[in-house]
């Protein structure tokens, strides 16, 4: 009788741990999705800013020669459109990036002496560099009432611009902020809009190879009902 008692509270006893731990599942799974909802509205509320003016460390890294900005990403599902259907591909992230090129302005010399023809037209030749420009150009002015002219070749340097799809550190639940990162040469000035990424990029879903566990056997013998529990080590046979 002593015997059979025990089995029974022995598989009480392993109901009552399954429950709890179902319901610490849903605690956490719930926790996590208030931490991805205040993730959300942070990101959402986030504008691009300048990382050189807030990083000092990042100011003398980039120097002169380039300029960064940053924004928070959005995790979220990615809803598949048509370009995703015709690349064949599952997107895990989007980004909307708006790049500008800086307005030009200067006053240039001629690089050659001003020359009239017999006719009276006053010419003159124009040479400028200011990245990413390349400006060569001549004017031909003859004289009035005849309207001038003005011969333009206008060269602009390429723009290598950087994306980076960073990971923060872990907040709360473990959500960890996803970031988005855009360099690009000085004279472009870069404005990061939307941005999605799915939650699988950013989530921490290592596991460990091993899970503790409660086992209970019981049976019936030659000498009544009989039971044994204890605490074991399980090992997945596919991850």
């Amino acid at each position: 009788m002593v015997t059979r008692l025990l089995v029974v509270a022995l598989v009480v006893l392993g109901v009552l741990l399954t429950v709890q731990t179902c319901r610490l599942d849903r605690a956490h799974a719930a926790t996590t999705r208030e931490a991805y909802r205040a993730d959300s509205l942070e990101a959402v509320n986030d504008t691009t800013r300048n990382l050189a003016l807030t990083n000092a460390r990042v100011a003398a890294l980039l120097g002169d020669s380039l300029t960064a900005v940053q924004r928070r990403a959005v995790q979220t599902k990615q809803q598949k459109d048509a370009l995703d259907v015709a690349l064949g591909l599952e997107r895990r992230a989007k980004v909307d990036l708006e790049a500008r090129v800086r307005t030009l302005e200067a006053q240039v010399q001629g690089t050659t002496p001003t020359t009239e023809t017999p006719e009276g037209v006053r010419s003159g030749t124009f040479h400028l560099e200011q990245p990413p420009y390349t400006v060569d150009a001549t004017a031909h002015l003859p004289t009035p009432p005849t309207p001038g002219r003005l011969d333009v070749k206008v060269g602009l340097a390429p723009a290598p611009i950087q994306v980076r799809l960073g990971c923060g550190p872990k907040g709360d639940a473990g959500v960890r902020p996803a970031q988005v990162t855009v360099t690009g040469p000085p004279w472009l000035t870069l404005n990061v809009g939307e941005a999605t990424q799915a939650r699988e990029v950013c989530a921490d879903d290592r596991r460990s190879w091993w899970t503790w566990g409660l086992f209970l056997v019981g049976g019936y013998g030659f000498e009544g009902w009989g039971g044994m529990a204890g605490l074991g080590v399980g090992v997945p046979l596919r991850r």
